[in-house]
């Protein structure tokens, strides 16, 4: 599977296969950048779904108000 990932060191897009990118010319543990770009997207889902939740609490409490 050859998926794109971002470099930790430079931001640049890289594919998962790859042990040096092109780019920067650095060594990539490409585990641990998945890992990394996972928990960060994770982290992203979490605030959203944490801010939307917060709006619905304030329309419903409106409404109750009204």
């Amino acid at each position: 599977m050859n998926t794109r990932i971002k470099c930790p060191h430079c931001d640049s897009a890289i594919a998962s296969d790859v042990q040096v990118c092109r780019n920067c010319g650095r060594r990539v543990n490409v585990a641990r950048a998945y890992e990394v770009q996972l928990r960060h997207r994770t982290n992203q889902m979490i605030l959203g779904f944490g801010a939307v939740l917060a709006v619905i609490v304030v329309l419903v409490s409106l409404r109750a108000v009204i």
